[in-house]
């Protein structure tokens, strides 16, 4: 499985199911940046993990 980043907005109803995405506010451009800045520079480890904990509550 590769690592991936989830990038949801908080106003998504998945947002509530899916506690490791990063949430954003689609509709504040200034709230955005720091969650999309996130996701650009996390670490290898941290998005292998949350791609696999995602996956595990999907597949549950």
């Amino acid at each position: 499985m590769s690592a991936g980043i989830l990038i949801l907005s908080e106003f998504d109803g998945a947002s509530v199911e899916l506690p490791y995405a990063i949430l954003t506010n689609p509709y504040d451009r200034k709230s955005m940046k720091e969650p999309l800045l996130k996701a650009l520079v996390m670490e290898p480890g941290e998005a292998q993990v949350r791609a696999r904990r995602l996956y595990e509550y999907m597949e549950h």
